[in-house]
């Protein structure tokens, strides 16, 4: 679960440093629990929860925010959620950094949040699942991810 920790730690940071202590907090405990991998009920737990401060957050921090320049305006407002873009981003790139076939169906019953929130990666994330290409499906994700968090 190195992928999935790595984004714990990210998120713990980036909550750190906007002064989100509480939901740094919650991450930093997701990272904690993804370090020495467990029971996966309790981690998804984890992540429901900060699923749900998260949205909380985008609430209230939302309307000062910009959105990536790659995301037309009206389409990003009206089908971009937050909180389930990162839970879905945290859960597939855990299980493809596992080559757990069950990446494939997470991202088949989530592609309408991978494609609002990573619009200009999507075809080659559908292209790389529908030929069952874990490594090429991680390489465009963390991609795609990068150019999310920049913009």
């Amino acid at each position: 679960w190195p992928g999935a920790e790595r984004l714990a730690h990210t998120l713990k940071g980036v909550c750190g440093n906007i002064g989100a202590r509480g939901l740094a907090g919650q991450a930093q405990v997701l990272e904690s629990m993804l370090k020495t991998p467990g029971p996966r009920l309790p981690v998804d737990a984890q992540m429901a929860l900060i699923a749900g401060e998260l949205g909380a957050l985008i609430e209230r921090i939302g309307p000062t925010l910009q959105l990536p320049e790659s995301v037309p305006v009206g389409v990003a407002a009206a089908a971009l959620d937050g909180p389930a873009f990162a839970a879905a981003c945290v859960r597939l790139q855990a299980l493809l950094s596992d080559s757990d076939a069950l990446a494939f169906d997470v991202f088949a019953t989530q592609a309408d949040v991978f494609r609002a929130g990573l619009p200009a990666h999507y075809e080659p994330l559908r292209e790389a699942a529908e030929n069952f290409d874990a490594e090429e499906m991680l390489s465009v994700l963390r991609d795609g991810l990068a150019v999310f968090s920049a913009a």
